[in-house]
């Protein structure tokens, strides 16, 4: 079974992740995001941020405990959107897997 990290940096390196504020807003926007990962210890501003353009878009949002700028492979990024469905239908079902445990 893998971690969220791996399916993670998959993504990212498929080139299917959007990470850090800007990029994430630019995807969900133009409309490609399908999940919307928060790190636990992003901000409270970041957080609410995130949720309510999610919501508008009708994008999940997970806050996950883990690093994600570590798992894209781009250190301190707390805010990553998947932009591909199957992808973050695994991460998404990994994360729940996890949690399940």
């Amino acid at each position: 079974m893998r971690r969220p990290e791996d399916y993670l940096g998959i993504a990212a390196r498929a080139g299917k992740v959007a990470a850090g504020r800007t990029a994430a807003e630019i995807a969900l926007r133009k409309g490609r995001g399908r999940l919307v990962l928060l790190a636990k210890e992003c901000g409270k501003d970041v957080r609410k941020r995130f949720s309510k353009l999610a919501e508008t878009f009708g994008v999940p949002v997970v806050v996950v405990d883990l690093d994600i700028g570590r798992a894209i492979g781009r250190p301190g990024k707390v805010v990553a959107v998947v932009t591909d469905a199957g992808l973050a239908g695994q991460v998404l079902s990994s994360i729940e897997k996890e949690v399940e445990v």
